[in-house]
Parts: C-alpha cells; structure tokens; sequence
C-alpha cells in the first residue's frame, strides 16, 4: 500500500485517511475474530468513503460529511481493533 499524497492542503489528509481505512475495512472483515467484524467493516467503509468524498471536493457541503465523519470516529473508532 505504498502511495504519495500531495501534502500542502486538507486533501492529504482525507485521502491518506481514506486509503487506511478502506485497507483496515478489508482486512477486518476477511481476517478479523470479533464477533460483528462485518458492522465494524461497514462502519470503516463509510467512513472511507466519506473521506475520499471530502478529498475529491464531491460533497458540496463538506461541513456536514465532516460532522458525520467526526460522529463514526468518535463513537466507533475505538472498537476499530481485533
């Protein structure tokens, strides 16, 4: 998973972001031990998805996505292990 990112603007951020977790999402749902490794997976999806979104300047209002992302993280991001 070796990729560059432009790192003078928010974009880098979010596509970085996405990368990680679209692997993390993959690997968790094919190799991971935990009960609901599937709703975890899922979680980690949209939350890439929305991330990629932000990067690619596709969602109009990028306050709100964020509030979403920010909402999955803070609820979520700690059960992100196996």
């Amino acid at each position: 998973m070796k990729k560059s990112f432009f790192w003078w603007d928010y974009s880098y951020f979010f596509e970085m972001n996405h990368e990680w977790l679209k692997y993390s999402s993959k690997n968790f749902e094919k190799k991971g031990h935990a009960v609901n490794n599937e709703k975890v997976a899922r979680r980690m999806l949209i939350a890439s998805e929305i991330c990629k979104r932000i990067a690619d300047d596709d969602i109009a209002d990028n306050a709100e996505a964020l509030d979403y992302l920010s909402e999955i993280i803070r609820k979520y991001s700690l059960t992100w292990w196996d």
